[in-house]
């Protein structure tokens, strides 16, 4: 985009705010309009006797959230803990009550639940349907032709889940969320599973920790105004757009006051019936029946000391409390000393959804709307690239993604999944926090799974990677002599460097793990005779290199295999195995199962010879939990390696069976991949390099 483009963003809330600070970064001219007399749309703070409280409060993790945990360090906004308990009362606490902040003292806050078969019955199926929703998730996310009309009703109706379990765990979660209890079960079962499992919503405890802006959300508010203001931004509260107009000259923007100015392009950051009343006499039919499908939920917030309107059983309060009253209407009351961490000096301050009735002690009212995940919305959700970007305007939701229900769709977030083994697991992690976690692995209560495929993206064309190349199409760090030595001189003393260190001979066979476009097998066959196997995923090296394989006469003695390296031909052994700056791409979670699928396929007395470009080790924690350019645009799910990493992945991966020989048993082995990965992160090695490994039995 040229410097001198000028865009307008309609609508300060967090979404409007991200994108005009984007643009403005990269140097566009940015007007920001704003229909209030203040920035941050939902994020709303408020004094009150003194004290500041965020009733449009938002909480966030570094899992689900890695975006804006980046954006929030980069600014230098200060953080803390948050407490994101749940509660839920029904009939006026007359019918189940139960709570998460204090383990089991809130869970059996009704005494009588302990005895209780079908409570013992709800908190299984809490379980079993964490596994249900991340499977029926992941499966639609395979396969994009499947149906994903299917209701959250239907869903759970289908599987066979209790009475108890719909009214006292899954209508009060998702209430709490969206707000529209009525609503819950016709809503779409793909989008409301893809929300709570992407928030770690779908279990009891053990969820992760929940921050909170320390100086409440204003402070971070004032902080983008602040850089956006240096940035040359022109900011215009009070200024409610009427219009939203294209042509082929621009965009025309035209506010209630009767101010008109054009605009080379514009980002709606507004809910969807706004966007179609700015859009006017304008939209089109495709825009008029995609955001025409997105309905709201609208409620009436009330600050206030009522505490009738918590659970009737102090031991169940939490931060976030769902109640019912014996007429079946239901509310959702937010303790704001708990969710904000405020020192209770007198009367708590809480904040209610659409309560029964006006609460005691009030001190403000605010109305606010939330987008529900209906299977109309998601339906359209799915239909947005047909709208998004043309007629010079981009559609975004506020206080969300685009459209997406604020996180659904966000990828590269680090996850770790368990699958528990018995129930003693959450037994030792009650009683003894990360000792009884320890414990738990040690005794095999539990096992890690994956929860991606894990495979390598390097799908590129081969023109694109010729443009600054060398004739090797060795795409990895090169050995260099002197700073003015070509590229091609310099790849060819690398590749030679992994074939000695390999000592590579006419009767072996030789595997490499990303071959990429074929210089290193052309080189090793052509020195040493060796029969040569070589494993991408991507089909345009895999045919680059079987030309060049082809030209240079050598078809009897290379063959490549589009496969993962998990998917090697069994029984095979390999009498070396290369791999040069494939590693980085394995991701963190995988990096035990690499070794070992390369363990697997080494023959005895073979050697292995690894190059990967590392971190430091005190670094490494620190990096693979953030974004960067790296990782968002150019390898997606990859992560640099640190050397404590990869020798303790390696550790973990080598000969198993020699360790089983000599009569330790599992408990035992367990024990000791714990204690390597618990002392992993207090090594203290080396600085940013590139190392090549020589590995041999």
């Amino acid at each position: 985009m040229s410097s001198m483009m000028r865009v307008a963003v309609v609508g300060s809330g967090v979404t409007g705010m991200m994108s005009a600070y984007v643009l403005a970064k990269e140097g566009i001219e940015v007007v920001l309009y704003e229909k209030d007399d203040r920035l941050g749309g939902h994020a709303n703070t408020v004094t009150v006797n003194g004290t500041q409280l965020d009733i449009g409060f938002q909480v966030f993790n570094r899992i689900t959230y890695p975006n804006m945990m980046e954006l929030f360090e980069s600014l230098g906004v200060d953080m803390e803990p948050s407490d994101m308990s749940f509660s839920v009362s029904l009939a006026d606490g007359k019918g189940c009550e139960w709570g998460t902040r204090n383990g089991f003292s809130s869970l059996f806050a009704q005494k009588k639940n302990i005895f209780s078969l079908q409570f013992w019955k709800m908190i299984r199926e809490i379980n079993k349907f964490n596994e249900d929703g991340k499977n029926y998730t992941e499966e639609l996310d395979k396969n994009q032709d499947l149906d994903r009309n299917e209701t959250l009703g239907h869903f759970v109706r289908s599987r066979g889940y209790s009475d108890l379990f719909e009214k006292a765990f899954l209508i009060p979660t998702c209430a709490s969320i969206w707000s529209c209890p009525a609503e819950i079960m016709s809503l779409s079962a793909y989008s409301v599973l893809s929300f709570l499992n992407n928030h770690h919503a779908l279990q009891v405890f053990n969820r992760p920790q929940w921050l909170i802006p320390k100086h409440r959300s204003q402070g971070y508010v004032s902080k983008v105004k602040k850089e956006l203001e240096q940035k040359g931004c022109q900011i215009r509260t009070n200024s409610e757009v009427y219009s939203v107009l294209t042509n082929d000259e621009g965009c025309t923007i035209t506010c209630k006051n009767g101010s008109e100015e054009v605009y080379d392009a514009c980002i709606i950051a507004a809910h969807a019936p706004d966007a179609l009343k700015m859009l006017g006499n304008q939209v089109t039919l495709d825009e008029s029946r995609i955001l025409g499908a997105f309905s709201y939920a609208y409620s009436d917030i009330y600050v206030h000391h009522d505490t009738n309107l918590m659970p009737k059983n102090r031991a169940a309060w939490s931060a976030w409390n769902f109640l019912g009253t014996k007429d079946d209407k239901v509310y959702i009351t937010y303790w704001l000393n708990a969710v904000q961490n405020i020192k209770e000096k007198g009367l708590p301050f809480l904040s209610t959804l659409n309560p029964p009735y006006e609460p005691e002690h009030t001190l403000l009212k605010w109305s606010t709307s939330h987008p529900v995940p209906s299977v109309a919305a998601s339906k359209a959700s799915a239909e947005l690239n047909v709208i998004q970007g043309k007629r010079r305007i981009c559609l975004l939701e506020e206080g969300g993604t685009i459209f997406t229900f604020e996180g659904s769709r966000k990828t590269n977030t680090l996850k770790v999944s368990l699958r528990i083994h018995t129930p003693q697991f959450y037994w030792k992690i009650a009683k003894e926090s990360d000792l009884g976690f320890a414990d738990a692995y040690i005794n095999g209560d539990y096992t890690f799974v994956d929860e991606k495929k894990g495979l390598v993206n390097l799908f590129m064309s081969n023109e694109l990677f010729s443009l600054f190349l060398d004739d090797t199409m060795a795409y990895s760090c090169a050995v260099f002599k002197t700073p003015d030595e070509d590229l091609k001189s310099a790849q060819l003393r690398k590749i030679n460097m992994l074939i000695d260190k390999a000592r590579v001979s006419q009767e072996h066979h030789v595997l490499e793990i990303g071959c990429g476009w074929g210089s290193l097998a052309i080189e090793v066959v052509k020195r040493t005779g060796c029969k040569y196997t070589g494993i991408t995923l991507s089909e345009q090296q895999l045919q680059y290199a079987e030309l060049k394989v082809k030209e240079a006469g050598l078809q009897d003695q290379i063959e490549f295999l589009l496969v993962d390296y998990r998917q090697l031909p069994k029984g095979c052994k390999y009498d070396r195995i290369i791999s040069c700056e494939m590693l980085e791409a394995v991701g963190h979670e995988y990096m035990e199962e690499y070794f070992q699928c390369c363990e697997s396929a080494l023959a005895d007395n073979g050697l292995f010879v690894l190059q990967f470009i590392s971190i430091a080790d005190e670094k490494y924690d620190e990096f693979r939990l953030s974004q960067g350019f790296i990782k968002e645009y150019i390898f997606p799910g990859g992560c640099l390696p640190s050397l404590n990493r990869v020798t303790s992945a390696m550790a973990t991966a080598s000969r198993l069976r020699k360790i089983m020989a000599l009569g330790f048993d599992d408990k035992f082995i367990r024990t000791w991949e714990y204690y390597f990965d618990y002392c992993a992160a207090g090594f203290e090695l080396r600085v940013l390099g590139d190392i090549q490994v020589y590995i041999c039995p």
